[in-house]
């Protein structure tokens, strides 16, 4: 059957931007007639823009950098100062970048991702290569920037707007992955070919040097050690659960016999790190699922791994991080949780064997390595009711200490954080964290919002609520965050749990946390709220359509949608690996059982739903969002629907943005949750 809507799915047509325009003009006047729009704008704002801040640590190049946004700074100032000046509490700051007036004098609604991951050191470590993002899309322009006139320069690399990575082969050499043509990129839009760009050539001229099959996610090169350990490694990442790696050197490619759902982590010396989502076997040696080890650098190039070198195993509930490795000097730092709660190990290599030593942070919350370099190495702390604490520790006199810590935004005095669990349909247990007055009644009447996400490998872990403190639990509501499987919580098994055709149990288990607070006298359908964003958005709307009768609102927000044609829109061919592939019949037909554009249904009663995404969201479509609304409101069902012209798959580009979605958020739940209509 044709499907009448199918419009909405082109981002530049006319039609479907008149149609956004005339929903949003609905939305906004009503929610901005409400004081509580005007109230929870103003109290965002004043959270985003708060001069007192933490000013958020990356150490480059051993000096501190920091992306600073206040009042005049909305898209912000990239600053810098000594490591000492840093320490001691007296910043002597020296201008970067001005990110506003680059876009003012450009004309260019410029956004600087992040500088962790996206501002890449020359080897001589003065040059750097920056990523610059049009309003927030995940496509950007890298440009090369003079750390010594702290400007870019007029003949330096810049390349074309692509879905892009880079990584300096040498000074004057770089290694890009980009869009070169339709025959360049996957079926997911990522590069598929990585290429040697020299200074002084125009980018057409790079020379391709790697190349991964079509049906692949994307081809990258990046450095895996660090200073005098440095090494190229290339990545063929089939999907986002398995890639096959090789190091690059002098030319000459080595790949590295390891099985799939196996990710090298970084170098230390003459040992590769490396973390595996699966139980494998190599060389005999039997791995477990969730495991970090490491093999010797020369065993690797010849071919012949003989010796594993164990590092982190898995219990039954404490599991590493797969993204949270970070190389210092003659070892690691490394994040994780033990029962949902943060923790962070050192690794030191002592020339046999890895030598674990725990480093002591509070034991509630979560554990964020913000940046790691030699010997410092920032960590953030936070739980849901303790602000952001910033930890400096020294891996060479082991000592850890406080820098500072963020002022509270609401009394946590008055609230408590229990971490209960519900029963899935499969009689798993399944946990989440309830935030509420200490005085609690259990009396059915309290507006409570879950939030949820499930899939991906990404958990949901105690963080501050800084906006939700004051905006919601200060108004007397109830906060829950559930952590359901598809998730990484409980390491590889949890998120594989919910692959594919298992795909309902994520649904299953956020419904049982949404019936278990009705059970309990927490709150009642009329009182009960969900939230989730992208993956989160498929998991609200599915619960929609299954279990409407739940819930008097639903907040869906940058979401997939549509999953029968999630893998034809922008990179949406790369998540067939968590989903399926609705191009093969069998696959096509569990996923076609929960798709919530399919499922919607004109004789169902609904809540009145909220739907929110944004037009530059070049990752997930915004047809996704604009679908639903239209078909729902063809078939006579009420709904908010808004999208941000910019921010792109973060929702909002800017302070004044992200405040506007806050708000909208706020007095949407207050409108629905305190007031029954």
């Amino acid at each position: 059957m044709e499907d009448k809507f199918l419009w909405l799915e082109e981002v530049e047509g006319l039609d479907s931007l008149s149609w956004v325009e005339q929903q949003n003009k609905i939305s906004l006047e009503h929610f901005k007639a409400s004081d509580i729009f005007s109230s929870a704008y103003d109290k965002t704002l004043s959270i985003l823009q708060n001069p007192k801040k933490i000013t958020l640590p990356v150490v480059i190049n051993g000096e501190i950098h920091n992306l600073w946004t206040d009042e005049q700074h909305l898209r912000g100032l990239w600053r810098k100062c000594s490591l000492a000046s840093y320490l001691a509490k007296t910043p002597e700051w020296q201008t970067v970048l001005d990110m506003d007036l680059l876009a003012q004098v450009e004309i260019k609604n410029w956004v600087l991702k992040s500088l962790q991951y996206h501002v890449v050191l020359s080897p001589n470590k003065q040059r750097m290569m920056v990523a610059l993002s049009d309003g927030g899309k995940d496509a950007t322009v890298w440009r090369e920037f003079c750390l010594e006139t702290n400007s870019f320069l007029t003949d330096g690399f810049s390349s074309w707007e692509a879905k892009s990575y880079v990584e300096w082969l040498d000074d004057d050499t770089l290694l890009i992955s980009t869009k070169f043509g339709e025959d360049s990129v996957t079926a997911s839009g990522y590069a598929r070919t990585v290429r040697t760009w020299k200074r002084g050539d125009k980018l057409e001229q790079a020379e391709t040097v790697f190349t991964i099959d079509k049906s692949h996610m994307h081809a990258d090169a990046h450095d895996i050690g660090r200073g005098k350990d440095r090494a190229i490694l290339f990545v063929d990442t089939k999907d986002f659960f398995n890639s096959k790696h090789s190091l690059y050197i002098d030319g000459v490619l080595y790949s590295i016999d390891l099985p799939d759902g196996t990710f090298c982590k970084g170098k230390t010396g003459d040992q590769i790190t490396f973390y595996t989502a699966k139980d494998i076997e190599v060389s005999g040696h039997q791995i477990k699922s969730g495991s970090l080890f490491s093999i010797s650098f020369s065993e690797v190039i010849q071919g012949k791994i003989v010796n594993i070198h164990p590092m982190f195993t898995p219990s039954s509930v404490e599991f590493i991080d797969q993204h949270g490795q970070h190389a210092i000097d003659n070892g690691f730092i490394v994040s994780g949780m033990n029962n949902i709660a943060g923790i962070a190990y050192r690794y030191e290599w002592n020339k046999e064997s890895w030598i674990q030593s725990a480093i002591e942070l509070p034991a509630t919350g979560s554990v964020n390595i913000l940046t790691a370099d030699g010997k410092d190495i920032f960590i953030n702390y936070e739980d849901f009711l303790t602000p952001q604490s910033l930890y400096y520790y020294n891996s060479e006199s082991s000592k850890l200490g406080i820098i500072d810590t963020l002022s509270p935004y609401f009394d946590s005095e008055k609230y408590k954080v229990k971490q209960c669990h519900a029963t899935s349909s499969d009689g798993m247990r399944i946990p989440y964290f309830l935030i509420s007055g200490k005085n609690i009644k259990y009396d059915g009447m309290n507006p409570t919002i879950v939030n949820g996400y499930g899939g991906f490998n990404i958990s949901k872990v105690p963080a501050y609520l800084r906006t939700m403190g004051p905006l919601w639990l200060d108004q007397g509501g109830v906060y829950v965050v559930a952590n359901i499987r598809g998730g990484g919580e409980f390491g590889p098994a949890w998120h594989q749990a919910a692959l594919k055709e298992n795909r309902q149990l994520a649904f299953d288990d956020f419904i049982a946390v949404n019936e278990d607070l009705i059970s309990s006298a927490v709150t009642s359908p009329d009182h009960l709220g969900i939230i989730g964003g992208s993956n989160g958005g498929l998991l609200t709307s599915a619960v929609l359509t299954q279990r409407p009768e739940l819930f008097n609102a639903v907040c869906i927000a940058v979401p997939l949608i549509d999953m029968l044609r999630f893998h034809k829109l922008l990179a949406g061919h790369s998540w067939i690996a968590e989903y399926g592939n609705p191009d093969i019949a069998e696959e096509r037909e569990y996923i076609a059982k929960y798709s919530p554009y399919q499922n919607v249904g004109k004789d169902k009663k609904y809540p009145k739903v909220f739907l929110m995404t944004s037009t530059k969201d070049d990752r997930v479509h915004p047809g996704h969002a604009r679908k639903m609304a239209a078909k729902m409101l063809d078939m006579g069902h009420e709904l908010y629907y808004y999208e941000n012209i910019e921010g792109g798959h973060g929702g909002s580009a800017n302070s004044l943005q992200r405040a506007q979605w806050v708000a909208l958020e706020m007095s949407y739940f207050r409108e629905r949750l305190f007031k029954i209509s």
